[in-house]
């Protein structure tokens, strides 16, 4: 990782810190919104209405897909990132404001805004990055830059630990719109005003709908390999994400959710930096690339059967 830190040319610090901070900003305002929405959502609806918001979820995913210009891409092109994140921020501020978190379709509406806050900003954001450098730039910044994703999920993880000891849980929302406010009006703008010096001339165009989309798949294979990865990992996690939720709204009392979804999200984002500084390099060099990638499933069926043959809280924190 220091290597990765020598790797980054003087002419490019100002952006790869513009960039790193923006992600920081982004991971710790979702990950703030994240514990606010799970605790307030589990305090007040069983977790059988979890299929349902993650249905509404992919609905509301689907409908951006094949919306195009609408969006993030319908920002304008100078500050369309900054715009984003302070259109988030503001919607989110007016949840902590205006929301009754007694009403169950605000908390519905709030699990399905978080899923589309992470959604945007971190499309939006790489998005941005791929303007910004080349590919030989992306092999020597990237690492930097993704490092910003833990360590800003670690604070504000943190940040959710400390406000919930002493507020009630519907502040992690303030807090994540304040984290979003300020990642939009500060690096955000600094990132945006230092992507024209490398940005590449020629792009290859971004298919608009669906029909284009699938010819575009069709003609890189690679491509269709790699949606059918996501799609299958992404069924995993979400059955994964709602055994999960049920066992702690089995075994957590209401009033500690708060405080017991932010100690874990800390101490998981924690392990995946540990993981992501120390583990990575050492798996790929044993493993091999093929062989590393069964890690997370092979994982998730240890932690699944876990909890099938009655492994309880325990067997769902680990899966």
């Amino acid at each position: 990782m220091l290597r990765a830190f020598a790797d980054v040319r003087p002419e490019e610090r100002a952006g790869v810190t513009a960039a790193f901070l923006t992600l920081f900003g982004i991971l710790a305002g979702h990950t703030l919104l994240e514990t606010a929405r799970d605790a307030l959502f589990l305090a007040r609806l069983a977790p059988s209405q979890l299929p349902w918001v993650y249905l509404a979820m992919a609905v509301v995913a689907v409908g951006l897909s094949l919306g195009p210009g609408r969006g993030a891409r319908g920002l304008t092109r100078t500050h369309r990132l900054s715009q984003l994140l302070l259109s988030c921020a503001t919607v989110t501020f007016l949840f902590w404001l205006l929301g009754s978190w007694r009403n169950p379709w605000t908390l519905r509406a709030l699990y399905v805004w978080t899923g589309l806050v992470g959604t945007l900003a971190g499309l939006q954001f790489w998005l941005v990055l791929g303007e910004m450098y080349t590919i030989t730039q992306a092999k020597r910044i990237y690492r930097i830059v993704g490092l910003g994703s833990v360590l800003g999920a670690v604070a504000g993880a943190g940040v959710a630990r400390l406000v919930s000891a002493y507020l009630p849980t519907s502040y992690l929302v303030l807090a994540s719109a304040v984290a979003l406010a300020l990642t939009g009006l500060g690096p955000a703008l600094i990132l945006r005003r230092t992507e024209g010096a490398q940005t590449d001339a020629a792009t290859e165009p971004i298919p608009s709908d669906v029909t284009q989309a699938a010819h575009f798949m069709r003609d890189h294979p690679y491509l269709t390999r790699l949606s059918g990865l996501v799609l299958v990992s992404t069924v995993a996690v979400t059955l994964a994400d709602y055994v999960f939720k049920s066992t702690v709204a089995k075994n957590v009392p209401a009033a500690d959710l708060g405080a017991f979804f932010a100690s874990f999200y800390m101490v998981l984002n924690v392990l995946a930096l540990t993981a992501q500084l120390a583990l990575m390099g050492w798996l790929l060099r044993v493993l091999g690339l093929h062989r590393a990638l069964w890690v997370l499933p092979t994982l998730l069926l240890l932690g699944s059967a876990g909890v099938a043959f009655g492994g309880g809280l325990v067997a769902a924190l680990a899966l």
